[in-house]
């Protein structure tokens, strides 16, 4: 059980960069970015090769002042598994392309996989995609709930671009 509570800059709850990550029972909560990134929660910069796992983990209310994507999770590359967590309250104030109060598979060219089991993505905002935004990979959600996610344009739910997918 581990908590990252309160912490400032980009990535500012958990940052990685390649490797293998496994958290369970953990919270990561009131982060900001401060103008200095994005992932104010995770920010997951893995390789293709990298793993990572979060079980019934909570990550909420976290944000980003201006400049800032994915503000609940970024997974950049490689393949993330969720299972039991929830995603809420993280909001942006980014009016970038790239930006997604809960979550945001694949940025800057790299392709990202992302598997949610039994979770929760509600309540979070940005400019564009509110709850989770499928850039360049995939994102398959089995037995999820997606609700009350807000963008001011592109899909307040699940937006995905072209040629991506999402099941």
């Amino acid at each position: 059980s581990e908590n990252f509570v309160d912490n400032q800059g980009g990535g500012a709850g958990v940052y990685m960069r390649g490797g293998n990550l496994l958290m369970e029972d953990c919270s990561v909560l009131r982060n900001n970015t401060r103008n200095t990134g994005s992932g104010a929660g995770l920010f997951l910069n893995f390789d293709l090769a990298s793993v990572s796992v979060l079980r019934r983990c909570t990550i909420a209310d976290n944000t980003a002042d201006s400049q800032g994507t994915g503000i609940g999770l970024i997974v950049r590359a490689g393949v993330s598994t969720l299972e039991d967590c929830t995603i809420d309250n993280n909001v942006s104030a980014d009016t970038g392309t790239e930006a997604a109060g809960g979550v945001i598979v694949g940025t800057a060219g790299q392709g990202g996989t992302l598997n949610l089991v039994r979770c929760t993505i509600s309540r979070n905002g940005s400019d564009i995609g509110g709850g989770l935004i499928v850039r360049t990979g995939s994102a398959t959600l089995l037995n999820c709930t997606v609700s009350g996610n807000v963008a001011r344009g592109e899909a307040g739910g699940i937006s995905v671009d072209a040629g991506q997918s999402a099941t």
